[in-house]
């Protein structure tokens, strides 16, 4: 029984223990961009370089529809394709360009456009979107924030 209530406890703390390395990974590749994970809600959308340039304009258009100037202090991207334009997004968005690969760091596997969404400075999702369920992700408010 002792052994089976010790295996029980490992699980539950490696388990808890996913979140918190993911939320000190993710925090340490921010830093490299001189920011770090907020304490209020915040979503970070992440193009990473091997992304698929074309899926990747049309998600960004598909954004650009739903971002109003009062996300920025919520919205951050991060690309690692520099021949990708975010600047349409600089008056709602933070927007960063990965020039060193740090994304290529994150503890967690990113593809195409991948969005992590943080409360109370914790990571609270990590998920992958693509052209056939970007609007079902923005309609389930992917830009709603409380203050």
């Amino acid at each position: 029984m002792k052994i089976y209530f010790t295996t029980l406890l490992l699980l539950l703390y490696g388990c808890a223990s996913v979140n918190e390395k993911e939320t000190t990974g993710f925090n340490e590749v921010l830093i490299k961009f001189n920011t770090q994970i907020p304490e209020k809600e915040h979503v970070y959308i992440l193009i990473p370089p091997f992304s698929c340039h074309g899926c990747v304009q049309k998600m960004i258009s598909k954004i650009d529809i739903y971002l109003s100037p009062q996300d920025k202090p919520y919205v951050t991207f991060i690309s690692g394709i520099a021949d990708i334009d975010l600047k349409i997004f600089s008056s709602r968005a933070v927007v960063y360009t990965d020039t060193h690969n740090y994304l290529e760091q994150l503890p967690f596997d990113i593809a195409n456009v991948t969005v992590v969404e943080t409360k109370k400075s914790m990571l609270s999702k990590v998920y992958s979107i693509s052209l056939e369920d970007i609007e079902n992700r923005i309609n389930e408010k992917m830009f709603s924030f409380e203050d």
